[in-house]
């Protein structure tokens, strides 16, 4: 199993944003986690991936307890995550973008030092990890482009590939998909499909079309409870699902 919850839950005062959430994801799978906004969906990812530790419950990686662990060490197992607002470097190339995030791994770096980042020599190991993952993430063509002027798609894009210099066994992808152009939306799940031989990936994610594209596994939540779970066809055909989101989304 790559990641479990066992009766997760995340109460701010009396509100339980997750509430008692059981849910296991298998290795190799790609699964999308769905609902109406105010669902709970990202702050379940936020449960996943140590931004906030659960009120009461668990959280199980790879058979290893990480329910107390911060965000950074859950990253060094094996997560990675993106966001809905992308963390990336606007004023760095999408090369430099890439370089950062790989010489997290074979030079010491900080933040406060992205000054001496940029003027220090590039360690050969991680550049040769950031022109891998350029090839992978078909970003190539933009490595000395400015990340900044990238379209909303390159982006998403990006910060992928940034996830991806640390060699994740786990992908947790909070709506990759959203903004995108049909144009865009179709490239994405491409892409998406591309790299799901190699990684476990949970999508958080608005647009059905998506989901029902791509998904092996699909879990609705609704007022923090997952409430339906299953293969596309069937969380379409449930008629509670039906009633509470999808009626007007399919």
């Amino acid at each position: 199993m790559m990641i479990k919850t066992e009766k997760a839950t995340i109460a701010f005062g009396g509100l339980k944003a997750v509430n008692r959430v059981d849910f296991q994801l298998e290795e190799g799978m790609l699964a999308s986690i769905i609902g109406p906004n105010g669902a709970g969906k990202t702050t379940f990812f936020n449960l996943l991936s140590g931004h906030y530790p659960p009120t009461e419950g668990r959280v199980f990686f790879q058979g290893e307890d990480v329910t107390g662990l911060p965000p950074y060490e859950r990253v060094m197992k094996g997560m990675g995550r993106t966001f809905q607002i992308t963390n990336i470097f606007p004023e760095l190339t999408v090369f430099d973008n890439i370089m950062v995030a790989a010489q997290r791994l074979n030079v010491p770096f900080e933040m406060s030092g992205m000054r001496k980042f940029l003027f220090m020599g590039k360690d050969e190991k991680s550049e040769d990890i950031t022109n891998a993952i350029l090839e992978e993430m078909d970003l190539t063509g933009e490595k000395y482009t400015m990340a900044g002027i990238l379209s909303h798609g390159l982006k998403q894009r990006l910060e992928i590939g940034m996830a991806l210099t640390l060699k994740p066994k786990l992908l947790l992808l909070d709506e990759t998909f959203a903004g995108l152009s049909a144009g865009e939306t179709k490239q994405q799940i491409e892409f998406v499909r591309g790299i799901s031989d190699k990684y476990t990936i949970l999508l958080v994610e608005h647009k059905m079309d998506v989901v029902m594209t791509l998904s092996q596994k699909v879990s609705v939540m609704h007022n923090g409870e997952i409430i339906a779970e299953g293969t596309p066809d069937e969380v379409k055909a449930d008629e509670f699902v039906q009633k509470v989101y999808l009626r007007e989304e399919i």
